[in-house]
């Protein structure tokens, strides 16, 4: 091929290069500007850091209330703890605790939450509470959902002045619920229950936050569970 023909072909690929990364698509109604694909990445990995900041999220089916337990000892009471550490722990002593065979694809439960609470120096009661005693609360606790018929583990965080609930959640990352979603989740289903379930931990380096997203709006202080 001669000199001029390589030129011109040169000429037609930058030009080419040129309508892929300059031009401004519009389809649907919207505008489709090209970005640095490093940029896109940063944003993405910022996002991703956002969203899990101080949560530890479950790798397996079954442990996210183990992965919940972990990401309130390490938020709170300043016992860093790793999940896979608390299933070692559950391997070794689940004989003893009780547990049933089938932990592995059931889940856990509060009593088994609270022994793995026990073994690291930290005091857990589960109760039963209304909305109305949920939204008094000034500390964070962990709370049982029930997403799509399956019962779940989460931190709640707090409570904004909008009503939002702010989860430190094992699958969700960080997120935020309006009340109505949040009691969707939480409220037991059994007709005419109109209670929820949370567990309450302490130990003698617990850091309960006053202000800011991690701190419970205080209402009225909760004195017990009904009944």
């Amino acid at each position: 091929m001669s000199r001029q023909g390589l030129r011109s072909r040169s000429a037609r690929r930058r030009a080419a290069h040129g309508l892929v990364t300059g031009v401004v698509l519009y389809l649907g109604g919207i505008l489709l500007v090209p970005v640095s694909h490093a940029g896109e990445a940063s944003g993405f990995k910022s996002w991703l850091a956002l969203r899990d900041a101080g949560v530890v999220k479950q790798q397996r089916d079954f442990s996210c209330g183990v992965a919940a337990l972990a990401t309130y000892l390490g938020l709170y009471l300043n016992t860093s703890v790793s999940e896979a550490e608390l299933l070692q722990v559950l391997q070794l002593r689940g004989d003893d605790w009780g547990l049933p065979e089938d932990w592995r694809e059931q889940g856990v439960s509060y009593a088994t939450l609270i022994a793995l609470a026990a073994y690291h120096g930290v005091q857990a009661a589960g109760l039963a509470v209304t909305p109305e005693r949920l939204m008094s609360l000034r500390v964070p606790a962990i709370v049982r959902l029930q997403v799509d018929g399956v019962a779940h583990f989460s931190v709640l965080r707090g409570i904004d002045r909008a009503g939002r609930l702010h989860l430190a959640d094992p699958s969700w990352g960080n997120r935020q619920l309006s009340s109505d979603r949040f009691l969707a989740l939480w409220l037991d289903p059994t007709p005419n229950a109109q209670v929820g379930t949370l567990m309450l931990l302490r130990n003698d380096r617990s850091v309960q936050p006053r202000d800011g997203p991690d701190a419970l709006q205080s209402r009225r202080p909760l004195v017990r569970a009904p009944g």
